[in-house]
């Protein structure tokens, strides 16, 4: 008798002994002492042996050559412990609608996916699927599950986000992520995401407002944080006020259109981004009011003037203040822009913009984008804000010391040329210096204390290659220092969802 069938028999013998509960590993053990004792296939030399037949068929498992049984053991990666949000009773507004969720159960049991290293992940069945949410929200029906995965014998256990349009039935929601499980879980869900199956309800949904939803335990407090305020004298405040539950141990925000940029907190987790806002897919009304009154004012009093030389790309203006009005974190309404210059840093294009809150207080970014403004692309320019700062409101007295305390320092990787015309990142770091137009020189401070005197003519902009660069002195011909500025890093993002340098509440 071969040893795949000895196998075989041990897992049939396995199953007629034990209830519909999946055996444990020592059961398995046992049924393969019983049949090897019952066919005496322990012989020195022959074939595999035992240890080689289970090898083989559980190879063969791995393929996917033979169906795994759903009540046969796996072999887990990671944790395989549910959740403490499966161990509790579902939660939504179709926690009560057994059909529904069944369905639910049914069609996440049908998770097929393929990997690209070919491996093919499976969910065993409908009853292993824990629904932690079910219920609508805004304009979508949202669904939130755990369930273990299989590719062959190895399982992992995974949360699964299942999004429709409101009223949607279980066989037509759409997987929109995955991750393992947590006890606490946030998830922001947006239209985009949705497929458009030509129906009014998921075409609605597509251009509806994303929500996110948060669930924890009831006993939780969780804020909603922002937008921010920024006060004349250019201080910044993330308001905080306690977010009501839906429902306890649910918490759920429906986005308001360019309501500034907010977030939720709770304590000891990072501020987690509500999906309410961004930049780079404006309406043609939202790019017309941020543009609104964009353009500069001519300056004569310095040399050379920080005007700009030839005119901005539509496009271009568009998403460098877009790019801003997000690293400010204001609303849009209320708010007004300015781009204060425009110009090319080493190879790539740089837009200095500016978006003064109803205080009078303002915030000043340094919006980067490549490709090489030697290129003269337009076309998908994407600005990030790479340095953002705060100054206080204008004084009432001339607009020639309007920059007063403006400090700016920011390193980017270099830009590489190829032999065939083309540019990569990755070249040596490169640190830009931005401050107001009386500094004429500024001290960097480098790793282990090291000193560096940088010549910043009319303020800058200036752009070095220097390694280590912590923070900046910039001082006047006199030698007296006018500010002191942290150097903003491209390798360290502050915003989990945009990266780079921008306003960010802290920790709760």
């Amino acid at each position: 008798m071969d040893e795949l069938m000895v196998v075989r028999e041990a897992l049939a013998d396995v199953a007629d002994r034990v209830s519909s509960r999946p055996p444990d590993r020592a059961q398995i053990d046992r049924g393969l002492r019983r049949v090897r004792r019952r066919r005496r296939v322990a012989r020195a030399g022959k074939g595999f042996g035992a240890l080689g037949a289970l090898v083989t068929c559980v190879a063969a498992l791995q393929v996917g050559m033979v169906s795994l049984p759903s009540w046969a053991p796996a072999v887990p990666i990671g944790s395989s412990a549910a959740s403490a949000l499966a161990q509790q009773p579902t939660r939504g507004s179709l926690a009560g609608d057994a059909a529904w969720l069944q369905a639910l159960r049914e069609e996440v049991a049908s998770y097929d996916v393929s990997e690209p290293d070919g491996q093919r992940w499976r969910a065993p069945s409908a009853r292993d699927v824990d629904v932690l949410f079910a219920g609508d929200v805004g304009s979508f029906r949202i669904a939130i599950v755990e369930t273990p995965v299989r590719w062959g014998a190895i399982e992992d256990r995974q949360r699964i986000n299942y999004l429709g349009a409101r009223g949607a039935a279980a066989a037509t929601m759409d997987r929109s992520g995955n991750d393992s499980p947590s006890d606490v879980v946030s998830v922001n869900f947006a239209g985009v995401n949705l497929v458009d199956d030509g129906t009014a309800a998921a075409q609605r949904a597509r251009r509806a407002a994303p929500v996110t939803l948060v669930l924890g335990p009831a006993s939780m407090t969780v804020e909603r944080v922002g937008p921010v305020t920024v006060a004349a004298d250019g201080a910044v405040t993330w308001p905080a006020v306690p977010l009501p539950a839906a429902e306890p141990g649910v918490w759920q925000v429906v986005a308001a259109e360019a309501s500034g940029r907010s977030y939720l907190r709770w304590r000891g987790q990072a501020p987690v981004f509500l999906q309410d806002g961004g930049w780079g897919e404006e309406t043609p009304a939202q790019r017309a009011a941020l543009t609104r009154g964009a353009t500069p004012g001519q300056r004569s009093d310095a040399a050379p003037p920080r005007t700009v030389s030839t005119p901005v790309d539509a496009m271009r203006l568009a998403a460098a203040v877009g790019a801003a009005q997000y690293a400010s974190g204001l609303p849009v309404e209320g708010t007004s822009r300015r781009l204060l210059w425009t110009g090319t840093l080493d190879d790539t294009l740089v837009d200095l913009v500016e978006v003064t809150a109803p205080s009078g207080g303002r915030v000043v970014a340094a919006v980067q984008a490549q490709p090489p403004a030697v290129t003269g692309a337009t076309d998908g320019y994407g600005g990030t804000p790479a340095a953002v700062t705060t100054l206080p409101a204008r004084s009432k007295e001339d607009g020639a010391a309007a920059d007063a305390g403006l400090a700016l320092a920011w390193t980017f990787p270099g830009v590489e040329r190829l032999p065939d015309g083309g540019w990569r990142t990755g070249g040596a770091t490169r640190l830009a210096l931005f401050a107001e137009q009386r500094a004429a020189r500024a001290e960097v401070t480098r790793d282990a204390g090291v000193v560096q005197s940088v010549d910043v003519p009319a303020g800058g902009p200036t752009v070095i290659t220097l390694e280590g660069a912590r923070s900046v002195r910039f001082l006047d011909a006199e030698g007296r220092v006018l500010s002191q500025v942290r150097v903003q890093t491209w390798d360290a993002p502050l915003d989990p969802w945009y990266g780079w340098n921008v306003l960010m509440p802290s920790k709760g």
